[in-house]
């Protein structure tokens, strides 16, 4: 009998990407996909059965923390594979300790998503491999907001300064050069990095700190 596996993320070139590379799979099956969590949330309470779901980290209505912290609490037997673009190690680590079984980037090749299928289906722990040093070496952070200086890259402090400045996410992504669900991933890893959950407290904590001005 087939994995089932079902796909939670808001682009549909991701999603028929997925749905591709694990066509002809002998051993996994997509039989479900949602472009946000509310539409899988209503399928869920029908008594969905999945054994393994692919959870974008960042959702138009609900961010991946929240997705699988609720599935955590009432379907533990539902494994999750959080997938993202960005390769943090704040963002993985917080998955993992939320309920997701398994962090892998969304570029990966089509060996390694099978890979990250398969152990999180069989009750093992998959992380990218590129991040696996840098969650190791996350560490304690005893001076919180003085050692958050330097764990936020460049990117993340301009993206930072300018969400300081009251500019929209739409705007930043046009200043920058990149897409607003881009600017999305860096606010949300930002908020996780400052430990804050809302743009007001982001705001005031960056410039409390001095990380903004």
């Amino acid at each position: 009998m087939k994995i089932k596996m079902a796909i939670l993320d808001d682009h549909p070139v991701v999603v028929d990407g997925i749905k591709r590379m694990f066509t002809d799979d002998e051993t996994i099956t997509v039989t479900h996909s949602w472009y946000n969590a509310t539409s899988f949330q209503e399928e869920l309470e029908k008594g969905l059965e999945i054994d393994v779901l692919l959870l974008d980290i960042l959702l138009p209505d609900q961010n991946g923390d929240l997705v699988a912290r609720n599935l955590q609490k009432t379907h533990p037997g539902i494994k999750i594979l959080a997938i993202s673009v960005l390769d943090s190690a704040i963002s993985a680590n917080t998955m993992l300790r939320l309920g997701a079984s398994g962090y892998i980037m969304k570029h990966a090749t089509a060996e390694e998503w099978k890979k990250a299928v398969l152990a999180v289906y069989h009750n093992e722990i998959y992380i990218e491999p590129t991040l696996k040093d840098k969650i190791t070496n996350l560490g304690d952070r005893r001076t919180r907001e003085a050692s958050v200086k330097t764990t936020l890259s460049p990117r993340e402090k301009e993206v930072l300064q300018l969400i300081a400045l009251g500019k929209s996410k739409k705007d930043i992504a046009k200043e920058l050069g990149i897409s607003t669900n881009t600017v999305k991933q860096y606010h949300f890893n930002i908020s996780l990095k400052l430990e804050v959950n809302s743009t007001a407290a982001l705001v005031g904590h960056a410039l409390r700190t001095g990380l903004a001005q």
